[in-house]
């Protein structure tokens, strides 16, 4: 399933639909190769708003909870 999500890095905003399978680093790796200027070399975790708690970029989406409309923070 597609889920639509805003994500923060650097103080940047992007809005993106991802499949709620997918790892959340994947998805940070494909933006990267897209918009060259995302460094997310520090970040590990990632805080969702709706959850309201930090979350490993190494789980999928669906397993992190996350949901369309979220946001996601780089946490450093």
């Amino acid at each position: 399933m597609y889920i639509t999500i805003s994500i923060i890095i650097n103080d940047k905003n992007y809005d993106i639909r991802v499949d709620n399978r997918q790892r959340i680093y994947e998805c940070i790796k494909i933006l990267k190769s897209r918009i060259r200027s995302i460094d997310d070399t520090d970040i590990h975790f990632f805080k969702s708003y709706i959850n309201n708690r930090a979350v490993s970029k190494y789980l999928t989406f669906e397993e992190a909870g996350i949901f369309s409309g979220d946001i996601l923070s780089g946490v450093k």
